[in-house]
């Protein structure tokens, strides 16, 4: 009854950012539109299984676990983004201050976010 999809994990740990872009990217309207398409199967139809909502739930956190983030086009996006990028590594766009906002450089420099310190 229960799942367990832990085999084969490629990702176990990310920053929440990652999370965030993840799920804006593939938003609940992408997966409204696969499941559109292949929410028929019985074990992953809420309509037939009762089971079946959380099946789908499983298959779309399995799919987050299953993403190469350190190789990832997007995980590239999210750095510029936040501001994270190597010291001697110019952003992209050649724009030097484009992410120069003190806030975001001291939140990105001590890992807080969302206005709280340690």
């Amino acid at each position: 009854m229960g799942s367990d999809w832990r085999f084969g994990e490629l990702m176990t740990e990310w920053a929440e950012e990652d999370l965030w872009h993840w799920q804006h990217v593939i938003s609940e309207q992408e997966w409204d539109g696969f499941w559109s398409d292949w929410g028929s199967w019985v074990d992953v139809n809420p309509d037939i299984s009762w089971r079946g909502q959380d099946r789908r739930d499983d298959i779309q956190a399995y799919c987050w676990t299953q993403i190469d983030l350190e190789h990832s086009a997007q995980t590239q996006i999210v750095n510029e983004m936040m501001g994270y990028w190597e010291a001697d590594e110019p952003p992209s766009g050649g724009q030097q201050n484009r992410h120069d906002d003190v806030y975001l450089k001291e939140s990105a420099e001590s890992g807080q976010w969302g206005g709280y310190r340690r």
